[in-house]
């Protein structure tokens, strides 16, 4: 389970870490921080700087990274940039399986 923006999300923890395993990625924490992040928006971007203090990085490239590993584990995400722009989460893959949400 994690927990932002006081919602509790009840992520299938073995599930998202066999289909990391099965397709090659390294998570860390960073990730389902970021999903944690991508979940409780409300459909509404977040923005990189927001997301790269979550997962407490520098630089943005380390969000980008991870936004990338979430794609190939098949989550939609798409970017848009400018003042309001940042990541949104459009799409979960079928195998994501999410209770109390």
């Amino acid at each position: 389970m994690t927990q932002n923006n006081n919602i509790n999300i009840d992520i299938d923890f073995w599930t998202f870490l066999e289909q990391c395993y099965n397709n090659n990625i390294k998570i860390d924490l960073g990730h389902l921080k970021i999903l944690s992040a991508l979940l409780c928006s409300n459909s509404n971007y977040v923005s990189g700087e927001y997301l790269k203090k979550c997962i407490d990085r520098d630089s943005r490239g380390a969000v980008h990274k991870r936004i990338r590993d979430l794609k190939i584990l098949g989550f939609e995400i798409i970017t848009k940039s400018g003042n309001f722009g940042g990541y949104k989460l459009i799409k979960i893959p079928e195998w994501f399986k999410l209770s109390g949400y």
